[in-house]
């Protein structure tokens, strides 16, 4: 297990070419910030979800090439702010069905 109370500071990045894995989960208590963005090639995979009690704030933007699977669904108690809007190429499909419970504003 590593612990570091001090926080990890690593200035040159980080290269983990044959993958890691990690069974006891990461908690990052003071957050995550990567100035110089985040690649991950081989993807994201994290069986146990995710939760970011802070939120999660993107200036950069999000780019997901391989699409983006949500097995158990997606919950945002804060809600969704996209200054930029929301471009969908291929299309979007809903097997089951989308509950707006105050409706859907589209001012333009």
């Amino acid at each position: 297990m590593l612990r570091c109370d001090s926080g990890i500071d690593v200035a040159r990045g980080i290269d983990v070419t044959a993958g890691k894995v990690v069974g006891a989960g990461i908690d990052v208590a003071g957050g995550i910030d990567a100035a110089g963005g985040i690649d991950v090639s081989g993807g994201i995979d994290v069986a146990g979800g995710i939760d970011v009690a802070g939120g999660i704030d993107v200036a950069g933007g999000i780019d997901v090439a391989g699409g983006i699977d949500v097995a158990g669904g997606i919950d945002v108690a804060g809600g969704i702010d996209v200054a930029g809007g929301i471009g969908v190429a291929g299309g979007i499909d809903v097997a089951g069905s989308i509950d707006v419970a105050g409706g859907i504003d589209v001012a333009g």
